[in-house]
């Protein structure tokens, strides 16, 4: 009997222990993730470096909200740094830089030996993609007069009109604060060209040129300012592409001599069909989550003659433009340009190779 009393008993002991061990392993598997980034930051502070790993590894995939993953990369890259663990430093802080690309050091908490890693790396993005759009303004600058009349008593006015233009921009990563600046506009330039010749001046002839461009600019493009708010210059060159050109023309004689004559031509034959262009700006762009929002203003000065010296009379239908006493001098077109856009940051961290440090 007493034997079967020590049996029981050793029996009830061992299923004791057993449940008891089975409690402590459910308390610690319920332990949550935000307790264990708790408990990581405690051990980090203590210096027990070494465990902070164990307790983050499980939740560093899936458990944290997005800051907390953000605190917990920062506590195993520290542990790591200070373990002389370099490699793994390096891999947790391309973790965090994918995470949040444009994660900033706090100088109140973060330690040299952070900002040493840190510095090491590209953070800033390597692309910008956006749209913009704008109004322009078109100027005339006549460089040989040509005319139905005596070209040298002729004194043709050019009269500035507003258009507009619309496209993608692309600034590419060059060196720290330098982009390079290419786009695709669609632009609009609108002039007036009004003359007066023959018969002591008594006809009049008004021309309302519009001007469909494909404009590509190509700039180097600096930033000034490290916050949310920065100033940029940009100057290189546009390469146009002329798509079409129209003109309604109208010519009038005061002495009613003859009948006023009008009608829209199409002048596409007539003008060059590509251009080339000095290109200078100034802007001012304000960050707005992962991108910026930017207004700036450009002024293109134009390189090449704008008309076909080889067609001044006839239009694209064979019209001959001397039915309305036009003839399309020399002339370049200068351009300013007042937009607004959006554009948005791609990053891509890497380390920055010993030659760009220098």
């Amino acid at each position: 009997m007493r034997n079967l009393l020590l049996s029981v008993f050793f029996v009830l002991f061992i299923s004791i222990g057993n449940n008891i061990n089975a409690e402590s392993a459910s308390t610690s598997d319920s332990i949550t993730c935000t307790q264990k980034l708790n408990k990581a930051q405690k051990a980090y502070d203590a210096g027990q470096l070494s465990e902070v790993e164990g307790f983050l590894s499980k939740c560093i995939d899936d458990g944290f909200s997005k800051e907390e993953k953000m605190q917990a990369l920062r506590l195993l890259i520290l542990a790591s740094l200070f373990q002389d663990e370099h490699g793994k430093a390096e891999t947790n802080l391309l973790r965090l830089l994918k995470e949040d690309p444009e994660y900033v050091l706090n100088p109140a908490i973060d330690p040299a030996e952070f900002y040493e890693l840190y510095n090491s790396y590209r953070t800033l993005p390597i692309i910008n993609v956006g749209i913009m759009g704008g109004i322009t303004t078109t100027n005339v600058f006549e460089k040989q007069t040509y005319s139905v009349g005596s070209e040298a008593n002729n004194k043709p006015t050019y009269k500035s009109r507003f258009g507009y233009q619309g496209g993608i921009v692309t600034d590419i990563l060059l060196y720290r604060k330098f982009q390079l600046h290419v786009g695709g506009l669609f632009s609009i330039k609108n002039f007036t060209y009004t003359n007066t010749f023959l018969y002591n001046n008594a006809t009049k002839l008004t021309s309302k040129e519009s001007q469909m461009w494909l404009d590509a600019p190509v700039a180097i493009k600096y930033n000034i300012g490290n916050g949310k708010l920065k100033v940029y210059a940009l100057a290189g060159g546009s390469f146009g592409f002329l798509i079409n050109a129209n003109s309604k023309l109208s010519r009038e004689n005061s002495d009613n001599s003859n009948a006023a004559k009008e009608g829209t031509e199409k002048f596409k034959k007539i003008r060059s069909p590509y251009n080339v262009a000095a290109l200078v700006g100034l802007g001012i762009r304000y960050k707005i989550g992962y991108g910026y929002v930017f207004i700036d203003g450009r002024y293109s000065m134009g390189l090449k003659n704008i008309a076909n010296v080889k067609n001044r009379y006839f239009t694209d239908d064979g019209s001959n433009l001397f039915y309305y006493g036009y003839v399309s001098s020399d002339f370049n077109i200068n351009n300013l340009m007042i937009s607004v856009g959006y554009m948005k940051s791609i990053y891509k961290p890497k380390k920055i190779r010993k030659i760009e440090e220098q």
